[in-house]
């Protein structure tokens, strides 16, 4: 008696198939640029960026706030500081879009600019705020210590939740605000760990 031919695969069992290697995939690709938490909206959120390579190790800071009426939207931005041509110029770029957006390829904070980024989740967070606080700093002029990336990311912050006060935002050298006179480096991935509260881990971008 012939053998019996294996039963064709049903559509069902098909599709569970194609479903249960889909989720595999998805469960082996990288997580390192996933939405850095799920917020429903009302729910604020502030970012660091960080590129340890630039001048000289003491690093760049970026920034991205979360809009508090949408569950995916952001606006981020930085601070590029001053050039040949405009030698006290803050160089300020501000975009916004999806977390996808940020990420992407063309981004001003994309993963080939940055290294590490560093979140916080807040109560609330005035996206008005923010951009009405982005727009004064790209008037004024660059100083090393007082007025750079990281301390506009700071004020941006500060604009944005009234509640990224000096517990989570510490001074930096002389008591300067938002860490003034300290790297980014320095400041993003050690001080807010040693001195501040809230903020999550040190993530690779």
């Amino acid at each position: 008696m012939p053998a019996r031919m294996p039963a064709k695969p049903t559509r069902t069992s098909a599709f569970r198939l194609g479903a249960a290697l889909v989720s595999l995939s998805l469960a082996l690709l990288p997580t390192s640029l996933a939405t850095p938490q799920a917020h429903a909206a009302g729910r604020g959120q502030v970012c660091f960026f960080l590129d340890t390579d630039s001048a000289g190790g003491a690093g760049h800071a970026g920034w991205a706030v979360k809009d508090t009426a949408r569950a995916d939207h952001y606006i981020w931005g930085t601070f590029q500081g001053p050039t040949m041509k405009q030698p006290l110029a803050m160089g300020a770029r501000i975009a916004g879009g999806t977390w996808r957006d940020l990420t992407a390829k063309g981004s001003i904070l994309a993963p080939s600019k940055y290294e590490f980024y560093r979140c916080q989740t807040t109560a609330s967070g005035s996206i008005a705020h923010a951009q009405r606080t982005y727009r004064a700093l790209a008037r004024t002029s660059y100083d090393l210590l007082t007025n750079n990336c990281l301390t506009g990311a700071g004020e941006i912050f500060r604009a944005y939740s009234p509640a990224m006060s000096t517990r989570h935002l510490p001074v930096g050298l002389g008591g300067r605000p938002n860490g003034g006179g300290l790297s980014p480096t320095y400041y993003i991935k050690t001080r807010l760990t040693s001195h501040a509260s809230g903020w999550g881990p040190v993530n690779r971008y």
